[in-house]
């Protein structure tokens, strides 16, 4: 019976070994774990805990109905990019309701996160990192805690890795339609959240850690990525100029930036309302983002380190005063049991590995994990500039925390395995076989 068991399990773990066969089942896993999640959240909660999802709703059923200036009743124009309202607007025109349908494209860009992550961590190391990190974003309930709302989240965090990915291809295919695609990718990333354009400039210097390196095409490829990624922000430009009266960048948030070189400062919401309790909470909200800027700059180094710490900080199991740029006070923050051992689990653990990985790579003269590890830590910095230390902000790049953290284990197992064995080398692919 034992040597039947044995064989049974050898026989089923050789098929998982197989690249496709695993990518198959663990593409059906993810796609019926999300399924029953939407179904089971939906069917008990409905849409008692939508917040922002009504916001994107009201937009998308706005442009359904022909108006480009869409808005909530108590303001002067729509606060968001328009990626999400246009999809939702899409699926109103075909399907009459725009919910069921969002439910099943985010199920799907969820699903299909992890062959991309799996191909993602075979390019970096080989295919025993891209199976780890294959199952970790199968399992990790944070890549689909939001595929039963009407929220940017799933789209966000299926673009960023998939368009990390192209470049890296582009690398060593040399193939300019691959780099035309993550730049389309990455304009509907921006149209879906315009913090992202701060990387326009900073995505394309992955194609300078290419062997051998070639800058003439390096450089072809940055002005191929630069010139889609423009093309393709001048539709929507189009429109926020007769909507604004001046040139606006996806939406009036990023005028913050913009009104330094041209233009008004937009990036204040703007409402009007007869309703004298309305009135007074958006006065509210708009003399809190008054005190944070006021706070940033009469304590800044204080405020800026604490958001800095809150935004690597992998769990909360003491109440801590956390301070949100868009809350007039800072807030008490506690997670539950559950939140903070998920958050431990699927992030936490691997942040030792992630710091100890950026000082080996820079070691070891691996120059493109090198760069992809800092990439996160740009990312946290810029959030600890807008005062925004919310978890799902620092998820689109964690995926990188966990790509270079489980790199790191199998570079100090490969250097153990070199130092035990008369120091023979190995490669990772040899690794991937062991």
């Amino acid at each position: 019976m034992k040597k039947v068991f044995r064989r049974f399990i050898f026989f089923v773990s050789g098929y998982i070994y197989r690249e496709k066969f695993f990518l198959g089942l663990i593409f059906i896993l993810a796609l019926i774990i999300r399924s029953v999640y939407v179904i089971v959240i939906y069917r008990n909660s409905g849409t008692s805990n939508w917040s922002d999802d009504w916001y994107y709703s009201l937009l998308g059923e706005q442009l359904a109905s022909g108006d480009w200036a869409p808005h909530a009743e108590n303001e002067l124009y729509m606060r968001v990019a328009p990626w999400i309202p246009l999809l939702l607007a899409f699926f109103n025109k075909l399907f009459g309701s725009s919910f069921i349908p969002f439910f099943i494209y985010n199920i799907l860009l969820s699903s299909l996160l992890i062959p991309v992550l799996y191909y993602l961590g075979r390019e970096i190391s080989g295919k025993t990192v891209g199976k780890i990190l294959a199952i970790w974003a199968c399992l990790n309930v944070e890549f689909f805690r939001y595929t039963p709302h009407l929220l940017k989240e799933p789209t966000i965090y299926f673009l960023m890795p998939l368009i990390i990915l192209l470049i890296i291809k582009q690398i060593k295919k040399e193939n300019y339609y691959i780099i035309i695609l993550a730049a389309f990718l990455f304009s509907v990333l921006i149209h879906t959240d315009e913090r992202f354009i701060f990387y326009l400039p900073i995505f394309p210097l992955i194609l300078f850690f290419g062997h051998p390196f070639n800058f003439k095409k390096s450089i072809k490829g940055t002005f191929a990525w630069i010139a889609v990624v423009f093309l393709l922000m001048v539709p929507w430009g189009i429109r926020n100029y007769k909507t604004y009266g001046q040139v606006v960048i996806i939406s009036h948030r990023t005028t913050a930036f913009t009104s330094m070189i041209w233009g008004k400062d937009l990036s204040g919401m703007k409402f009007v309302s007869s309703d004298e309790d309305i009135e007074n909470q958006y006065k509210s909200y708009s003399e809190a983002v008054v005190n944070v800027k006021s706070s940033k700059k009469s304590n800044s180094f204080n405020l800026y380190s604490k958001t800095l710490i809150n935004i690597w900080r992998p769990a909360y199991f003491k109440t801590r005063v956390v301070k949100y740029s868009w809350w007039d006070k800072p807030r008490l923050q506690k997670w539950s049991l559950k939140h903070n051992l998920l958050s431990l689990l699927f992030y936490g653990i691997y942040l030792p590995f992630f710091l100890i990985g950026i000082i080996i790579s820079a070691l070891e003269k691996n120059y493109l994990v090198f760069f992809l590890s800092l990439l996160p830590v740009i990312h946290s910095i810029l959030h600890a500039y807008m005062v925004m230390p919310e978890e799902r902000y620092r998820y689109p790049f964690v995926f990188l925390i966990v790509l270079v953290g489980v790199w790191t284990i199998t570079e100090i197992i490969r250097r153990n395995y070199i130092t035990g064995f008369m120091s023979r080398k190995y490669s990772t692919d040899e690794f991937d076989r062991k």
